[in-house]
């Protein structure tokens, strides 16, 4: 359900940011930054004006005219992250996006998203095998369970987005907790129950 109504087609305001980055190779980052501008039909100066003031916050502006195999792991990554704001989603899913990336490339990434959902205010989903990634960026974090897929537990994660929060003492308690849910699956029926509620 999005919005309270039955996801039965594809919807123009749903972006995707890809493990792979999922570039063109043969468009520049300019080019791949605006694919999905292009299919939804919005007109070219309004491409410009979205991908130019993108690629400035994403400190890309001068690598425009460069391809994808000339780009590094990081940038490519912010060019497919232009590429999913640039349409407005207002749902935005990402599957372990940051994988890819060295530590801190991946980090700075991790705050360049979490500064464009504070300032554009869409719903993010993101899949990842990373316990500080899910931590970071997860309002509620959503514990699977191994095959059949089945969901061992649910933790609200009230102080992420705040300031300085990979330094507090709440972020690693939310990490040990996170960490209890994998190693002891079942053990958190009351949690489960309590986010179901």
């Amino acid at each position: 359900m999005i919005g309270g109504k039955e996801a039965s087609a594809p919807r123009r305001r749903t972006s995707f940011i890809f493990q792979d980055f999922g570039l063109l190779p043969w468009k520049t980052a300019w080019g791949n930054a605006c694919v999905g501008m292009g299919i939804n039909g919005i007109p070219k100066r309004q491409q410009q004006e979205t991908a130019g003031a993108l690629f400035r916050d994403l400190g890309l502006s001068h690598r425009k005219s460069s391809y994808p195999i000339q780009l590094s792991g990081g940038e490519k990554q912010r060019v497919a992250i232009a590429r999913s704001l640039a349409t407005d989603p207002d749902l935005l899913l990402m599957d372990e996006p940051f994988s890819a990336l060295d530590a801190m490339t991946r980090e700075n990434l991790q705050d360049t998203i979490l500064a464009e959902w504070k300032e554009r205010g869409f719903t993010a989903v993101l899949v990842t095998h990373s316990i500080e990634e899910a931590v970071f960026l997860g309002g509620r974090i959503m514990v699977l369970g191994r095959q059949p897929a089945r969901i061992e537990a649910i933790i609200d994660n009230p102080g992420f987005g705040t300031e300085d929060f990979r330094l507090s003492d709440e972020y690693f308690s939310v990490i040990r907790r996170v960490r209890s849910a994998i190693d002891h699956p079942g053990d958190n029926a009351s949690d489960l129950s309590k986010s179901q509620g």
